[in-house]
C-alpha cells in the first residue's frame, strides 16, 4: 500500500464525517485566515479542499499540522490523531516496525508470559507449568430441540480450527463455570501459537475482554504491543483487514464485559461477524452468560475440568515436597464426596491445597466455606507478616474492618458491572481501612489494562474471589439486626424483588438477576443457612401478591422453591425456611419453558427437587390442619430434567414417584400419606402411595 493511500483514506473519512455544518464551518475557517479564496471553496467537496491545500502545498507529505489544527477546532478529536499519525508515518518514510515487528512482539509476549500460571499472586512460590493446570474441551452440540449435548469427545486445543469438508469453523464458543480454566484455555492456545503448534494462523490476538473500554484495535495496542511499537492502530486493523484468514482473535471474558464498554466497543460486532467476519474468533464466557451474543458462533465447546486422576496428579505436584501431605488429601478427597464434587474445578482444587496447609488439615464441605478459608488464611497471612496479634486465632478488628470493606466494595462494583477499581478512588472513600484493603492480599494491581492507566487500577484476584465477597459483606448485613433494613435492601436488589408496596411481581428482574448475581445468590445462601428467613419471608410477600399472573405464579414458585433447595442444599437448613413459603405455594410446576424470563433457570432443576421435597414435608404437616393451605396442584414435566446431572437421592425419589409418567396432576395431602393421581404416556392412571423421603 503507498504512503499517498494512507492519505486518501484519510482524507475520505474525513468527508464521510463531516456534517453540512461542519463543511460549512471548514470553508469558514479557510476563508477567514486566507487559505482559500471564497470562490474556491463556495462548491467545493471537503475531499476538493484537502487537494487543493495540496496543491497549494498547505499541507503534503510529513506535514499535516494545518490539516489537524482545522479538525480539533471543528472538535473531530479522533480524526485530527488519526491525522497525526498519517503524518507521523509518512514523515519516517513509512513505519520502522513492520507486520514481521507485530507478530515477534505477540509471540515473545506469549512465549514469556503464559508459559506459567501465577494463581494467587500473594503466594509467590506458586508459580505453576501451563500444561499442569489448563484442561481440554468437551465438544457439545445443539440437538434438534435447540438444547446442548454431551459427545464425551475430548477435543485439543490446536484442533478446534481445523476446517473439515461439511463446514468451515469460523467463531466458536467456550463454556465454562467460574475458575474451572477457561482463561488457562485461552492462554494455553497462544502459546501454542507462539512456539509453532498453530502454525494455520499468521496472527494471533489474545485479548482480555474486561480491560476492553473501546475499539478492539485499540485494545490490541494497550493489552499486547510496547509503547515504542511505530506502528499506528489502523495501520494494523488494515492488515488485519486485508488478512482476515490467518488472522486468530482469543477473547476471553465475554461475561465481564461491562455495560458502559458495550456501548462503546465492536468486540460483539466481531463476535457475530459483523466486522472482520472471514477472522477466526475465539470468545470465552459463563455458561449462561451473553447468550444472544453467542448465538452466531459455528460450534460450541465447554470445559469439563479435571478429572479425579488430574485431580490427584495436581495435588502430589502440589505437595511434591512432602508427599505424605498429598497422601492424606487424596484420601480425604476420595472419601468426601462434597469434597470431590469441588476439586473437579482447577482453581477450587488450587485452593483446597493451600487451605490444607495452612488450617492443619481441616478441609471445607462446601464453595463457599472454601472461600471462607482462603479469606480467613489470606488474612492470617497479612497480619503475621505485619506483626499484627491474631487473639485466639481471631481476626483483629481493623483487619475484619478492612473485609467488611472489600465486601462493600465487591458488592457496590458488581451492581456497576465493575470489575477494576481506581487505588485513589477506594483511599479517598475507605479512608483508614484503604491501606488495609490494598495490602491484604485480596487485591492485585490489574497490569494488564491500558499501559497509561494501570498503575492506578487493582481487581480481585479472580471474579469469584469478587463475588464471595459481595455475598459476604450481604450476609453480615442481613445478619445484623441493627442493619438489617440496609440487608434487606440489598437482597431486594441482588434477587430482583419488588419493593415490598408494589402490587406486581417483575419476574423479567427476576430473571436478568438470576442470570447477572447466578454466583453471589448461590454463596450467599449457602453462607446464610438457616439465617435466610428474611428473604424467604420477601418470597411469600411476593407469592401472596392478588396480581401476579399465573405464569408469573408459575415462575415465582419455581424460584422461590429452588432457592430453598439452595439452601438447604448443604444439609444445614432445617423445614423452618420451607414454613415460611408453603402457605403460599398451592400451584407449582417446574415447567416453565413457556415463560418468556424462564432461560435463567435450566440449570436449577436438580435445586428445585431438593426444594420441592422441603415443602412436601412442610405441607404434610399442614394437612392436619383445615386453617393452612396445602399444594392443590403438582406438576412434574420430566422433559425439563432431561439431561439435568441430579444426586443419586434426588433420582430414587424420582423413580419411585414418577415412574415412567409425563406428568403429575391434583396432588392431595392427607395427613402423612400423599396419594397421587398419575397419568402415563398411555394415559391409563396409575396410584402411588406412602412415598417416604
Amino acid at each position: 500500500m503507498t504512503e499517498l493511500s494512507h492519505r486518501t483514506r484519510l482524507y475520505k473519512k474525513i468527508e464521510d464525517n463531516l456534517s453540512d455544518d461542519d463543511v460549512r464551518s471548514l470553508k469558514a475557517m479557510l476563508v477567514a485566515d486566507e487559505h482559500l479564496g471564497q470562490a474556491r471553496v463556495e462548491n467545493a467537496t471537503p475531499l476538493e479542499i484537502m487537494n487543493m491545500l495540496e496543491a497549494d502545498n498547505k499541507v503534503g507529505k510529513g506535514n499535516l499540522a494545518l490539516l489537524v489544527d482545522l479538525l480539533k477546532a471543528l472538535g473531530k478529536t479522533k480524526l485530527a490523531e488519526e491525522a497525526e499519525d498519517v503524518a507521523k508515518w509518512e514523515g519516517t518514510g513509512g513505519p520502522s516496525c513492520t507486520i514481521e515487528n507485530v507478530i515477534s512482539c505477540l509471540k515473545d509476549l506469549y512465549a514469556r508470559e503464559h508459559a506459567r500460571v501465577r494463581p494467587l499472586p500473594w503466594c509467590e512460590d506458586l508459580n505453576l507449568p501451563l500444561g499442569e493446570v489448563f484442561t481440554n474441551l468437551r465438544h457439545q452440540r445443539r440437538g434438534d430441540r435447540g438444547r446442548f449435548q454431551d459427545t464425551d469427545t475430548i477435543v485439543s486445543l490446536a484442533d478446534i480450527f481445523k476446517k473439515t469438508e461439511a463446514k468451515d469453523v469460523r467463531r466458536i464458543r467456550v463454556e465454562g463455570d467460574p475458575g474451572i480454566g477457561k482463561s488457562c484455555s485461552c492462554q494455553k492456545l497462544a502459546h501454542d501459537w507462539s512456539s509453532g503448534k498453530l502454525n494455520i494462523f499468521k496472527a494471533v490476538f489474545f485479548l482480555e475482554i474486561r480491560h476492553m473500554s473501546g475499539k478492539v484495535k485499540d485494545a490490541i495496542f494497550e493489552q499486547l504491543l510496547p509503547e515504542d511499537t511505530n506502528m499506528t492502530p489502523d495501520h494494523l486493523w488494515s492488515y488485519i483487514q486485508e488478512n482476515q484468514d490467518d488472522v486468530l482473535f482469543i477473547l476471553d471474558g465475554l461475561d465481564e464485559l461491562s455495560q458502559t464498554a458495550r456501548e462503546v466497543t465492536d468486540v460483539v460486532a466481531l463476535i457475530q461477524g459483523k466486522i472482520l467476519r472471514n477472522c477466526h474468533v475465539l470468545v470465552t464466557s459463563r455458561p449462561y452468560h451473553c447468550v444472544k451474543d453467542l448465538e452466531k458462533c459455528d460450534e460450541f465447546y465447554k470445559i469439563i475440568g479435571y478429572s479425579k486422576d488430574d485431580c490427584v496428579e495436581f495435588i502430589q505436584k502440589y505437595f511434591t515436597e512432602t508427599p505424605e501431605c498429598a497422601g492424606k488429601l487424596v484420601e480425604e478427597v476420595n472419601c468426601n464426596q462434597n469434597l470431590s464434587e469441588i476439586v473437579v474445578n482447577p482453581l477450587n482444587n488450587v485452593l483446597i491445597c493451600i487451605v490444607w496447609e495452612d488450617n492443619e488439615g481441616k478441609l471445607p464441605s462446601s464453595p463457599d466455606e472454601l472461600y471462607q478459608m482462603i479469606v480467613y488464611s489470606i488474612s492470617k497471612r497479612y497480619c503475621t507478616k505485619n506483626s499484627i496479634p491474631l487473639e485466639g486465632g481471631e481476626i483483629a478488628p481493623t483487619v475484619e474492618g478492612a473485609l467488611r470493606a472489600l465486601g462493600k466494595l465487591s458488592w457496590e462494583g458488581l451492581e456497576q458491572d465493575q470489575l477494576q477499581f481506581n487505588i485513589n478512588d477506594i483511599k479517598e472513600k475507605f479512608g483508614n481501612n484503604a491501606d488495609d484493603m490494598l495490602a491484604i492480599g485480596l487485591l492485585t494491581r490489574d497490569n494488564s489494562f491500558s499501559r497509561i492507566k494501570h498503575s492506578c487500577f487493582c481487581a480481585f484476584l479472580h471474579k469469584t474471589f469478587q463475588e464471595y465477597m459481595a455475598a459476604y459483606y450481604i450476609s453480615d448485613l442481613v445478619k445484623k439486626g441493627s442493619k438489617g433494613e440496609n440487608g434487606k435492601e440489598c437482597l431486594r436488589s441482588l434477587f430482583g424483588m419488588t419493593v415490598a408496596t408494589a402490587s406486581n411481581v417483575d419476574m423479567e428482574l427476576m430473571s436478568a438477576n438470576r442470570e447477572r448475581y447466578r454466583e453471589v445468590q448461590n454463596m450467599l445462601l449457602s453462607i446464610l443457612g438457616d439465617t435466610s428467613g428474611p428473604l424467604f419471608e420477601m418470597f411469600a410477600e411476593e407469592l401472596r401478591k392478588d396480581e401476579c399472573k399465573r405464569e408469573d405464579s408459575d415462575l415465582l414458585s419455581f424460584f422461590c422453591i429452588m432457592f430453598l433447595g439452595r439452601s438447604c442444599k448443604a444439609g444445614r437448613t432445617s423445614c423452618r425456611l420451607a414454613e415460611i413459603v408453603a402457605p403460599c405455594l398451592s400451584h407449582i410446576t417446574n415447567d416453565v419453558s413457556k415463560h418468556d424470563a424462564s432461560k435463567s433457570f435450566k440449570y436449577d432443576q436438580a435445586e428445585w427437587i431438593d426444594g420441592l421435597i422441603q415443602v412436601v414435608r412442610c405441607q404434610r404437616t399442614f394437612a392436619v390442619n383445615p386453617d393452612l393451605r396445602s399444594i392443590r396442584h403438582l406438576t412434574v414435566s420430566c422433559d425439563e430434567m432431561c439431561g439435568m446431572v441430579l444426586q443419586q437421592r434426588q433420582l430414587d425419589i424420582l423413580e419411585n414417584s414418577l415412574s415412567d409418567c409425563d406428568a403429575i396432576s391434583c396432588v392431595t395431602l392427607l395427613q402423612s400419606t400423599l396419594y397421587i393421581p398419575i397419568v402415563t404416556s398411555e394415559g391409563r392412571e396409575q396410584n402411588l402411595a406412602d412415598i417416604d423421603d
